[in-house]
């Protein structure tokens, strides 16, 4: 039986690239002999990544810790001790409120004659579980957004304007492996409810429940799927 090189050339090449990088995959197409005849089936497609399943670690526990955990604890620490920015503010005008430098996680300001009381956190940081968010395990995401090899960070921050209302944001920070900036924040709504959020290829997709037109701002009831890409220095809502 004579081989053909030509095959087993390219058949070892995909599997290669199967094993090598998750986001490919075999499946079958006919490919034909010198007489036309099928004699074997398959291609390289590229399937969806999901870059959420990577881990997640709790940083607050005493034991031995891994390399892998102390090197996502590191830079959950920059996460947590940096300058969050909110365009969305700054486009209401309110200046103060549109760049907020976080310690621990976390920006109190009480109340002054002047002004109202506000808050900003990591949702990372909230102890307590509550509707408006997901579980801790799920609300800090390192993925490569712009396909440059480098992970960027997407974190869940609330913004809490000092009466009821209450903003998720999802906020993008690059050059974790140096001095974190973030870039852009998008703010998914007052009083919105974030039940799940991954990345898949590059893209951010969240599962929450906004409001109807007739709902009260307290109790949103459609539940929605947004997908953002990050496009620049911008995110961009594509559906």
């Amino acid at each position: 039986m004579k081989l053909n090189w030509k095959i087993i050339t390219f058949f070892l090449i995909a599997i290669l690239l199967t094993i090598a990088n998750p986001v490919f995959s075999l499946s079958k197409i006919p490919i034909f002999n010198n007489h036309n005849s099928p004699i074997y089936s398959f291609t390289i497609a590229q399937v969806g990544r999901d870059d959420s399943t990577f881990p997640w670690y709790n940083c607050s526990t005493r034991e031995a810790w891994s390399p892998a955990k102390k090197e996502w604890c590191r830079k959950v620490k920059k996460l947590q001790n940096m300058t969050y920015i909110f365009p969305d503010r700054l486009e209401e005008g309110d200046i103060e409120r549109s760049s907020i430098t976080l310690t621990n996680g976390a920006y109190y300001r009480q109340r002054t004659a002047q002004a109202n009381a506000f808050r900003v956190e990591l949702f990372y940081n909230r102890k307590e579980q509550d509707r408006s968010y997901p579980s801790p395990e799920n609300n800090i995401i390192f993925a490569d957004l712009n396909r440059d090899g480098i992970d960027e960070a997407i974190v869940l921050v609330g913004f809490w304007g000092g009466g009821s209302g209450y903003w998720t944001h999802i906020s993008v920070v690059t050059q974790m492996n140096s001095t974190p900036i973030n870039i852009d924040s998008i703010n998914l709504g007052d009083r919105t409810v974030t039940k799940s959020w991954k990345v898949i290829d590059g893209k951010i997709q969240v599962n929450l429940i906004t409001h109807a037109p007739d709902d009260g701002l307290c109790c949103p009831t459609v539940p929605v799927t947004w997908t953002y890409q990050l496009q620049g220095n911008k995110l961009i809502k594509i559906s």
